[in-house]
């Protein structure tokens, strides 16, 4: 006699995380919602085992199967992995990791997760699992291969998953309620298409109103020379002003990562907004009067 087919049913809510902005102390914080969550998790776990137990018909030792649920809840401890720009990793499942004296003084990412110690032992995932990955890593300054439109690359998620309805939903949404908390606006800089959106609708008319500002100064030293020169330096100074806008929005994604870590260490960032900000007023000015004239040349 055939016997019945075996069927597994979980549940489980997987998102990218919001553009944040976080320090040291929230990171404490987070290990600390995890830790409670974790625990939650492993009763249930415990709970499901009891059922089992006492629903049983096998022969098991009492005395096995309390060593069994000791090794399991042990086994249940929110593991963290942090590393450091210059190839540093450092490993725990205790908060005291995140001493600002020992972190490296760049960090990439930092993982928390319950399945790490528990798979060492059983050699498989946990019942209830919990994964939450934060990547404050930076697209690169100077890159004119990976195409701007794209979204800014992030690997920062979390990841739920459990037998457990109730435990899923609420493990999720306590988790994403803090980090929304220190949500930021910027996250519309690394969307799809907003470099796009910018340069339609900005960039190249801007770049074609300055093309013909030019004009009205170069053209009396540049008519003595062949049409196709004269040509070639329009499109090349063209070219040009569509890279340094390329480069600029690159460098705005370099300044405002979609994932930041703020630590007491002195950052040179800080300076590089500020000029940044000065250039692009500066810009936004001079932009800003030659459309008024325009627009009083226009009316009257």
């Amino acid at each position: 006699m055939d016997q019945p087919a075996y069927t597994y049913k979980s549940n489980q809510r997987f998102s990218k995380i919001l553009s944040c902005i976080f320090d040291v102390n929230y990171l404490k914080k987070l290990y600390e919602i995890l830790n409670d969550i974790n625990k939650e998790a492993a009763e249930i776990e415990i709970n499901d085992m009891n059922k089992r137990y006492e629903q049983s018909t096998e022969v098991f030792p009492k005395e096995d199967f309390e060593k069994l649920k000791k090794d399991v809840l042990e086994a249940y401890r929110i593991h963290i992995q942090i590393f450091g720009t210059k190839g540093e990793f450092i490993t725990s499942h205790s908060s005291s990791i995140f001493k600002e004296e020992h972190l490296p003084d760049f960090i990439t990412s930092i993982k928390y997760d319950n399945s790490f110690f528990y798979k060492s032992v059983f050699n498989r995932n946990p019942q209830s699992l919990i994964n939450v990955e934060l990547d404050f890593s930076k697209p690169p300054l100077i890159d004119f291969v990976t195409s701007p439109s794209y979204p800014t690359p992030n690997n920062s998620i979390i990841h739920v998953l459990s037998e457990k309805e109730t435990w899923v939903e609420g493990s999720y949404e306590k988790v994403i309620s803090s980090l929304k908390e220190r949500s930021n606006r910027r996250s519309w800089i690394h969307r799809k298409n907003i470099y796009d959106l910018f340069l339609w609708l900005l960039v190249i008319p801007l770049a074609l109103w300055n093309l013909r500002k030019f004009d009205l100064f170069a053209s009396v030293y540049l008519s003595k020379y062949s049409t196709v020169l004269t040509v070639g330096v329009y499109i090349y100074i063209f070219v040009v002003i569509l890279n340094v806008f390329r480069f600029a929005f690159n460098y705005l994604r370099w300044l405002f990562p979609y994932l930041e870590l703020r630590t007491s260490l002195k950052s040179r960032v800080i300076y590089h907004r500020i000029i940044f900000v000065g250039i692009i007023s500066a810009i936004g000015y001079t932009l800003a009067k030659d459309l008024f004239v325009l627009g009083i040349r226009f009316l009257f």
